[in-house]
């Protein structure tokens, strides 16, 4: 099982923007559609309560980390 770590930052604005882990998790294990940013930044898309969540991740062969996420006002 690949671990999941967060950044200082990750973890600020999960708590600002009212964000749960939980949230964050499924997302990741079940996204909607993931976009290649560059080398081993992704981001995660889902659709959830009628907006879109954007995870944005690094991803290595074993770990994950999460950079930040927020509510992506421009994707439908």
């Amino acid at each position: 099982m690949t671990s999941i770590h967060y950044t200082k930052h990750a973890l600020d604005v999960l708590k600002e923007r009212k964000l749960s882990k939980e949230l964050i998790e499924s997302a990741m294990a079940s996204p909607d559609w993931k976009e290649q940013v560059s080398g081993e930044i992704w981001c995660i898309f889902k659709r959830t309560s009628g907006r879109v969540l954007r995870v944005v991740i690094k991803d290595r062969r074993d770990s994950l980390t999460v950079v930040t996420a927020y509510f992506d006002r421009r994707k439908v």
